[in-house]
């Protein structure tokens, strides 16, 4: 019974979770709204969705809440190149991108064809 609800109404924890983001993020300054606005966007764009990005995203936001908080400019927490601050953190959580995806998607049609084994097979 619970997976349909869920299939109608959505998971109540995520969207929970998603409104209290929503609702940090309209108090942070300016800057950092746009800032994480962008990181939110390039996430979103270049991913795999899972429960991992929303956490990601949460962890961002509440270093921007802490940091404008004490006064600190936004860029002080992801540096000037805000592109490898994100690439960092996907690195670092091991998120999979949608090229990630897509190359796995192309190598198992290519090793189905010529039946290669994996390493995952072996």
């Amino acid at each position: 019974m619970k997976n349909v609800i869920e299939l109608v109404i959505g998971n109540l924890r995520e969207k929970a979770e998603y409104k209290a983001n929503r609702k940090l993020l309209k108090n942070l300054p300016e800057d950092y709204r746009y800032v994480y606005k962008a990181i939110e966007k390039f996430m979103f764009n270049s991913l795999v969705f899972d429960d991992e990005i929303m956490k990601i995203l949460m962890d961002i936001l509440e270093a921007f809440a802490i940091a404008a908080h004490d006064g600190k400019p936004v860029l002080s927490i992801t540096g000037e190149d805000v592109g490898i601050f994100c690439d960092n953190l996907l690195k670092k959580f091991q998120v999979k991108t949608w090229h990630d995806k897509k190359r796995e998607e192309l190598n198992e049609k290519i090793n189905t064809r010529f039946k290669i084994k994996t390493m995952e097979d072996v």
